[in-house]
């Protein structure tokens, strides 16, 4: 209709097209069992979690965009999680999709074993001590596993695929570290006696600085003395690839050495996958590295560092100083925890004699407890030698050896000679050797040559405690055993008549309980 008023007309055809895709839901995620054919069939419908459109009419589900692809066989081949798409078409040929995935298991076996490559190792130390409990790890956790006894450990992986194998184990970090190595570092530090292995030098490398100096020393000893509980900027081991050479055996630190296994597009077996371990701190070798290993046992053949102490009878209120005092013995460092009564001695004042204030530590002084070592790099008779000095404060009537002794739970009592050989470090009060309370004294007569009497003190149990054996061992200096008395635990002194041996000449006598062993020498002629 014009201005005028004039109107014309024209028919027009309006076609309503569906334009808009339809709405796919997919589950999340579908399990299916291979069957005993070996095979299993999917339908896209399957999928379905309630795709829906804008108009009426039937959606047709597929995996591709082709409809007639609705179906899909999955084989033994396929085992595992499988991606998947679902397509829904509308009834104007609108199409989307969602993606999911199926996975395929095969719980009833009916599919042949397959073969993957695998990784597999031994983690051991240089002396192949075998090493527990190390936590082995694939790509930072797609695997995980601990180390038994044996040190071994295996992964099958997916073939073609890029793997780091990494050994972690930071724990316990005083096992196998002692004395002896701080001796063994200051005679490398010296150039008396350098340590002639790559491993040995990152285990005297306690802070981790890519040396070795005297601040390792301190962290050892501090380790040692329960002044620090673990090393600074360290773990407790370390693992080192067992393939690598060094450049430099004696500088392992010219370049990175690996402690990880890399693989790349990994396809074939690899089963020498080997790390050595090495434990910090540890330079001589004495780690216990796994349960099965057998406990480092005195070696009788080396002797005693004794440590005399004149008994004497205490008095409530009154000071005392107690003066420790090496007999003949030539060593180059020793170590020991001794155990006070709190409820007899008050600790006022550790006076050094042989070292300095660092070669103590009071961390569980409140407990009764002082822990001292001392190291040189080179032996030296220590005869007559006043160690250091301790001041107490008498709590209650007492003698020394009702309230002295030495404590093995948090330090093992030992020293050295020259040749590196274990002594046993023995506190010697008013003639009898003491330690927790147990008190094993010199056999009478001594020497013997017939008949002799060994005497014992045991203490009552403690609360808690149930009743133990007791082992009185007799051996030779070879550490052969010549007679054994197996006794009930009864508190108080007892006695052992000794009788019918066969060796002559220097012997030894051993008292065992539960958690102590006392060593003393006798001579029959």
């Amino acid at each position: 209709t014009d201005n005028c008023g004039n109107t014309s007309y024209d028919q027009i055809v309006v076609t309503v097209v569906d334009c808009k895709k339809p709405t796919p839901y997919c589950v999340e995620g579908l399990v299916i069992e291979i069957m005993q054919t070996g095979m299993v069939q999917s339908w896209a419908s399957d999928l379905d979690a309630g795709s829906f459109d804008n108009c009426p009419g039937d959606l047709k589900l597929s995996f591709s965009p082709d409809v007639n692809d609705i179906g899909i066989t999955f084989t033994c081949d396929d085992l595992g999680q499988q991606p998947v798409e679902l397509w829904v078409t509308d009834a104007a040929g609108n199409q989307d999709f969602c993606a999911t995935f199926i996975e395929v298991q095969d719980n009833m076996d009916a599919c042949p074993s397959q073969a993957y490559p695998v990784i597999a190792g031994v983690i051991a130390t240089e002396n192949e001590q075998t090493v527990e409990d190390v936590m082995v790890d694939v790509n930072n956790g797609l695997m995980t596993m601990l180390t038994p006894p044996d040190g071994s450990y295996h992964f099958e992986m997916e073939p073609g695929g890029d793997y780091t194998v990494t050994p972690t184990l930071d724990s316990d970090p005083l096992n196998g570290v002692t004395t002896l190595d701080m001796v063994l570092i200051m005679r490398h530090i010296l150039g008396i006696d350098p340590l002639d292995s790559p491993y040995q030098m990152i285990a005297a490398d306690a802070n981790n600085s890519e040396s070795i100096s005297t601040l390792d020393l301190v962290l050892i000893q501090k380790l040692i003395l329960l002044l620090e509980p673990d090393f600074p900027n360290n773990t407790s081991w370390r693992f080192v690839d067992k393939d690598y050479v060094f450049p430099d055996p004696t500088n392992p630190w010219l370049e990175t050495f690996p402690e990880v296994i890399n693989y790349n597009n990994f396809t074939q077996d690899d089963l020498f996958a080997d790390f050595v371990a090495v434990k910090i701190g540890d330079v001589n070798g004495s780690v216990q590295a796994n349960a099965t290993d057998n406990a480092v046992e005195f070696n009788t053949t080396a002797g005693d560092m004794i440590i005399e102490l004149a008994d004497e009878s205490l008095q409530a209120g009154e000071n005392y100083t107690l003066d420790f005092t090496a007999a003949d013995a030539e060593v180059s460092g020793y170590q020991f925890a001794l155990r006070f009564d709190t409820d007899k001695l008050e600790l006022e004042e550790v006076v050094p004699a042989l070292g300095t204030a660092d070669n103590f530590g009071l961390s569980k002084v409140d407990e009764g407890l002082i822990l001292t070592n001392w190291a040189e790099a080179e032996s030296r008779n220590l005869d007559g030698q006043l160690l250091f000095s301790l001041r107490f404060k008498a709590l209650a009537s007492a003698k020394w050896s009702e309230v002295l002794s030495l404590d093995r739970s948090v330090l093992q009592p030992e020293a050295y000679n020259p040749a590196d050989e274990l002594l046993n470090v023995q506190l010697n009060i008013g003639g009898a050797i003491a330690q927790d309370g147990i008190t094993l004294y010199q056999n009478e007569p001594n020497p013997f040559r017939d008949e002799t009497v060994i005497g014992f003190y045991l203490p009552p149990l403690k609360a808690g405690q149930t009743d133990e054996s007791v082992m009185l061992s007799i051996m030779d200096t070879q550490g052969r055993i010549l007679k054994t008395f197996k006794l009930e635990y009864n508190a108080g002194y007892q006695q052992v008549e000794l009788s019918g041996l066969s060796a002559q000449g220097v012997l030894y006598y051993r008292l065992e309980t539960a958690g102590h062993t006392l060593l003393r020498k006798m001579l029959r002629f």
